[in-house]
């Protein structure tokens, strides 16, 4: 026996028979139908022009100056926090055999990826300096009384998220429902979807940075299809294994209580500082979110899987759920 052999399970080993490929592809299903989105949706950061916004960000006030920061810099570590961890869950769907839902998500971790790039090409071209803004930030915090730990390790994306993804290369179910609720269903879900509101709400205040309109315009493009595939993934477990929906709702009501009370605390918050404010607003969304979307899972587990597999209920529950951000339903 190798050094490799005492390591890796036997179970890992796959069979002649247990191959996908050669009996077909199910196409009609919902991975595939995101599969070929995503094959026509490509787009290149580089490729977007960042001069206007270098402008506009020289020539902005300190308090809109500090509302784009927060929510940049969020975004930016968000994006860099999925991309590292993507990879366990298609590693579990792997060794469940689910070739569709792979395919599906090599393309998701890609695009998780490039969100990075646009990102920090963002912060590299309109000149944000992430350090003077940061010490801006820790100085008010001091003035109000309040210390910031910048060198923290516990929190949604420093351990919450990472914890969770990494269990789900068990390919147990059960972790792999956890992982979808903790990645697709909170911090897209929920964190992401109501940040792209708060970005419209500024832009149309302001009718700045074209660049960064423009980038999370195509962003928001690909989240669409990642968090479809996340309500999918949530739908099809539990409408195959509706006992695990207590541990789902239960995780989605958790994830926003350690949200709300380590990133984004209410007491640390000025309802006088038009920046605050913009935070205090993003928590409300953010719960309304997290109720939308327990109901959302509620129903999945009265679906049946074949239900799932095919139907356009993913779609549909995301349109509805992204109108509903935008103050549409």
């Amino acid at each position: 026996m190798t050094e490799i052999d005492a390591i890796v399970s036997p179970d890992l080993r796959r069979k002649a028979s247990e191959w996908t490929s050669p009996k077909g592809l199910h196409r009609e299903s919902v991975p595939m139908r995101l599969w070929e989105k995503a094959k026509k949706g490509f787009w290149d950061p580089a490729d977007l022009d960042f001069r206007q916004d270098r402008a506009d960000w020289e020539a902005m006030d300190l308090e809109t100056r500090i509302s784009v920061f927060r929510l940049a810099r969020g975004f930016m570590v968000g994006e860099e926090g999925v991309t590292l961890d993507i990879l366990p869950l298609m590693m579990g769907l792997s060794d469940q055999g689910r070739l569709e839902e792979v395919m599906y998500l090599s393309t998701f971790a890609m695009e998780e990826a490039k969100h990075v790039d646009f990102f920090r090409l963002w912060f590299d071209e309109t000149g944000v300096d992430d350090a003077e803004m940061n010490e801006i930030l820790v100085e008010r915090a001091r003035a109000r009384g309040v210390e910031i730990d910048m060198e923290r390790d516990e929190g949604m994306f420093e351990s919450e998220l990472p914890k969770a993804m990494r269990a789900a290369a068990s390919g147990d179910d059960a972790l792999i429902l956890n992982a979808s609720v903790t990645y697709n269903q909170f911090v897209e879900g929920c964190l992401a979807l109501s940040g792209y509101t708060q970005w419209s709400e500024i832009f149309g205040a302001f009718g700045v940075l074209p660049g960064l309109q423009e980038g999370l315009r195509l962003i928001r493009k690909d989240e669409g299809r990642h968090i479809t595939y996340g309500t999918y993934l949530c739908q099809r477990i539990l409408a195959s294994r509706p006992e695990l929906l207590d541990q789902a709702t239960s995780r989605l009501a958790e994830l926003r209580d350690m949200y709300f009370s380590v990133e984004v605390p209410a007491e640390e918050l000025d309802e006088t500082s038009p920046s605050d404010q913009v935070i205090l607003d993003f928590r409300n969304k953010v719960a309304e979110q997290v109720s939308r979307r327990t109901k959302v899972l509620e129903k999945a587990a009265g679906m049946s899987p074949e239900e799932v597999v095919t139907s356009e209920s993913a779609e549909q529950a995301e349109f509805e759920l992204a109108l509903a951000a935008t103050g549409g339903g």
